[in-house]
């Protein structure tokens, strides 16, 4: 499979006039880029950017990897690192590719996490909303957040969610959330929650 290769060039900087980059001082842009629908899985696609200076400057190598977080797969992506490819006319070039393998999976993941509880006694719109190191005192209904989501590119369509407890936690049936024993002001429509 024979890619094409397309130059864009461009200005940064007020009218075209460019930008002076100060001493010590960085600068970060986005640059968005489409893969074609037809793209070959499996295959790894290469991204280049190149960055021409004067010939007479000191190349140095950034000493760290720059690792990718948030794509479908961070361990099979580009690592960010630059190098020095010499003089090209009156220029010194450097560069840094980005390399990415197209892949037609799917990649699941869930979280679960507590987001409130019900004191004792209380209604739903009494919940107490917890922080992520707050701690849930005893004889509360806690309420959890199960987060099922796809990062891959074609959908999950066969798939059964288990959630299990330990003891002393409970897991109310919808006949207990709707008990009007419990005081949770909950209706018919509820999710189950974990008691405590």
């Amino acid at each position: 499979m024979i890619r094409k290769i397309i130059w864009l060039p461009f200005t940064i900087g007020a009218e075209g006039k460019g930008y002076d980059l100060p001493a010590g001082k960085n600068l970060s842009f986005f640059v968005m880029c489409k893969v074609s629908k037809d793209v070959e899985l499996d295959v790894p696609i290469t991204n280049t950017v190149d960055l021409l200076v004067d010939k007479d400057v000191e190349y140095r190598e950034n000493p760290n990897d720059i690792t990718m977080r948030g794509t479908r797969d961070d361990s099979r992506q580009n690592n960010g690192t630059s190098e020095d490819k010499g003089i090209v006319g009156e220029k010194r070039v450097i560069s840094s590719s980005v390399m990415i393998t197209p892949k037609d999976v799917i990649v699941p993941g869930i979280t679960k996490k507590a987001v409130s509880y019900i004191p004792s006694g209380k209604n739903v719109e009494d919940a107490v909303e917890l922080e992520e190191k707050d701690n849930i005192q005893p004889n509360v209904t806690t309420k959890w957040l199960l987060e099922l989501r796809n990062d891959g590119t074609i959908p999950i369509c066969d798939y059964t969610m288990k959630d299990s407890v330990q003891s002393p936690f409970h897991i109310l049936s919808k006949e207990e959330a709707i008990n009007k024993t419990l005081h949770l002001g909950l209706d018919k429509k509820c999710f189950c929650t974990d008691h405590l």
